[in-house]
């Protein structure tokens, strides 16, 4: 599954990421901790910023409520999303003069 982290917290070493399944307005953040992260050369994953795309599993709470993330795997950095985007331009043509 992906999804976008949409918080991080740093200090705590935890955050929530939404699955891109479905509406946004409708699907429910997933918990995830940076040390579900998969490790590559045995070195510990930076902590993925706020709008990066993240591929994971979704596995049972290591505390028993409800469900987290596992196995995540930063895909990209970041997405511009919409919302963060200056909004274009629009250049209409004159009208004929007269």
């Amino acid at each position: 599954m992906t999804g976008i982290v949409k918080s991080f917290n740093a200090e705590k070493g935890f955050g929530f990421v939404t699955p891109l399944i479905g509406r946004p307005d409708t699907v429910e953040p997933i918990f995830f901790h940076i040390a579900n992260f998969k490790r590559k050369n045995g070195e510990r994953a930076a902590p993925p910023p706020v709008g990066a795309v993240l591929r994971f599993d979704v596995c049972r709470s290591d505390r028993g409520r409800g469900v987290q993330c596992c196995n995540l795997e930063l895909e990209t950095q970041g997405l511009k999303l919409a919302q963060d985007r200056p909004a274009p331009l629009h250049r209409f043509p004159e009208g004929p003069q007269g």
